[in-house]
This record gives structure tokens, sequence and C-alpha cells, in this order.
């Protein structure tokens, strides 16, 4: 089967949280996360019980430990972008990003806000063909 994906893919283990709204009911907030990422898109290992096409909220954890030199720089920033998901089978679920997103600025007790996103240990930063 031959790689379709115009844009460059990383095996990325990021953190993340994922608001689901359908056509007005509560909001599900889902934890999980990133096998592999792109600037398009997202794979979660993970199925998720909605279908494809639902609309998504996703906020995750961008690792900052190459610039840890800098004073006062938080260890990782949190990113929202919205999306869709593209498709979720028994191997996991692939996220497709809008083009617009938002780097939310750490807060004053940013420690706290980022544990809930945030995992120790050195996060793996790969180039990769995997699985959208």
């Amino acid at each position: 089967m031959q790689n379709k994906r115009k844009l460059e893919r990383f095996t990325l283990k990021l953190p993340s949280q994922i608001k689901i709204s359908e056509g007005g009911a509560d909001e599900n907030l889902l934890e999980l996360t990133t096998e592999n990422v792109s600037s398009g898109g997202a794979f979660y290992p993970d199925a998720v019980p909605f279908a494809a096409g639902t609309r998504v909220t996703v906020r995750m954890a961008l690792p900052l430990k190459r610039f840890q030199s800098i004073k006062d720089l938080p260890k990782s920033a949190l990113v929202t972008l919205d999306g869709k998901i593209l498709r979720t089978s028994e191997i996991g679920t692939a996220v497709r990003f809008d083009k617009h997103y938002k780097f939310d600025q750490p807060p004053a007790n940013g420690p706290q806000v980022l544990a809930s996103l945030t995992k120790t240990g050195e996060t793996p930063l790969n180039s990769s063909g995997g699985t959208p």
C-alpha cells in the first residue's frame, strides 16, 4: 500500500485532552496520548466511541526540553486545535486538524495546570511514516 501523506509525520507521544461535542449534547473529555503527529493531524492508539466526522477540540502539551537553558521557561507549552475524527477502529483513532490553532500562555499556576497533561521522562521524537 502506497503512503499518500503529504505532511511529514513524527513518532511523538504527546499527552492530549480531546473534547467532543455532538450537536449540542454534553461535552465529553477524553485523555489520550498520541502515537504520531503531523501539522495536519494526530493518531491515537485508542479507539474512541465516536463516529468519523465528529468535531473535536484537541489540547496537547508540547515539550520544550530543547529550551531548558532559558530561565523561567515552562517545560511544556499548550496548544489547542480544532478538527474532526477522520476514522476510528480497533487499532486507534485518527484526528485531522483544521488550519487554525492557538498556543495557550502558561497560567500563573502553570505547573499544576500542565501536570494533568504532561508526564515525566523523555519524549521520543522521530520522523516516521506511521499511521495518520
